[in-house]
């Protein structure tokens, strides 16, 4: 059975003759279907180039969202989860606020990296509230 090559342009990568996927011989000069008798010159069977194109045009809205959400997140916990968990157990530390002077911090840790590096300590200024934090 003949089969014209001409047919061969946009679906190159099959066999015209029972559809199966035709893999390129490595060391042959033939390209044969494994599926049934289809047989042809390499020289003859033109392959399609398969092209991708990605373009990257402005972050989306959603993923700047998205990542917002995330840098206030720390590791799952919301701040204002950590402040509502630590509220009665918040130890004070004598030492001068960075934001308004005042004398007295709370502070408390939390594990927010692997365990086995160093906790994360959170400092909150009892006059004014200002928070801040310090990985140890």
């Amino acid at each position: 059975m003949e089969i014209d090559i001409k047919n061969l342009n946009t679906a190159s990568e099959f066999c015209p003759q029972c559809g199966n996927m035709i893999e390129m011989p490595l060391y042959s000069d033939k390209v044969e279907c494994s599926k049934c008798e289809f047989l042809c010159s390499v020289l003859e069977y033109k392959c399609a180039p398969i092209v991708s194109r990605i373009e990257f045009n402005q972050k989306k809205q959603w993923l700047e969202q998205y990542r917002a959400s995330q840098n206030k997140k720390i590791h799952g916990i919301e701040e204002e989860d950590l402040e509502d968990k630590h509220k009665h157990k918040k130890a004070t530390l004598k030492q001068e606020c960075p934001d308004c002077g005042h004398d007295t911090l709370y502070f408390w840790t939390v594990q927010t990296r692997s365990a086995d590096e160093g906790s994360t300590v959170f400092y909150e200024c009892q006059d004014c509230k200002f928070k801040f934090t310090a990985n140890n």
